[in-house]
């Protein structure tokens, strides 16, 4: 069944799609104006690859499934038990990066104390939960985030060649369920006029 949202009377339709579709079919809605919601399904971990470099035959040593994404910034990794949302939305409708992150950390907030939103990021207690991208391009605005209910830390120190700036973690289950910030996120975007 169709699952379809209003967002600022525009009919956005809600798509789950496998881990080892979601780039190809994100980037063509992207560059064709097909608007909607993405969220992903499947199994396993999986790396979101933007422009940084990243070892891929450690992640293929590791199980962890590369999905290339080319945007700015580093890996994030992540697995179906994690909320991966990407939102795209005509450029008209004036939707910011602001406004969408903002309202994802109160409704976590709801839930979860010591909630922040710093740049691309959401943190609980200091720590990383969320990190999100987001760009203009072809007429659409897009918008996308990992949120973390999952510890990756151990698979973090192995694949990301970097320092981490702020320290990962991950929403606890008995607080907040991936499903529940999913529906609550849907129907948040159901209401902006």
């Amino acid at each position: 069944m169709k699952k379809v949202i209003n967002v600022k009377n525009h009919k956005i339709e809600i798509f789950y799609i496998p881990i080892e579709e979601y780039a190809q079919k994100v980037e063509e809605a992207v560059l064709t104006n097909q608007f909607g919601i993405y969220i992903s399904t499947g199994e396993g971990i999986h790396a979101y690859h933007g422009n940084q470099p990243i070892d891929r035959e450690l992640c293929e040593e590791l199980g962890v499934r590369i999905v290339d994404l080319n945007y700015n910034g580093g890996t994030i990794l992540g697995s179906a038990e994690d909320l991966s949302i990407i939102m795209v939305f005509p450029e008209t409708l004036g939707i910011t990066h602001e406004l969408i992150i903002n309202k994802i950390a109160e409704i976590i907030n709801k839930y979860v104390p010591l909630v922040l939103v710093d740049g691309n990021d959401i943190l609980v207690g200091g720590n990383k939960i969320c990190g999100s991208m987001n760009r203009t391009i072809c007429g659409s605005y897009e918008w996308a985030a990992q949120i973390s209910f999952k510890d990756y830390s151990d698979y973090i120190e192995k694949i990301c060649n970097k320092p981490q700036i702020k320290k990962p973690s991950y929403i606890d289950n008995n607080l907040l369920t991936r499903d529940l910030l999913e529906e609550e996120i849907l129907n948040w975007l159901n209401t902006i006029k």
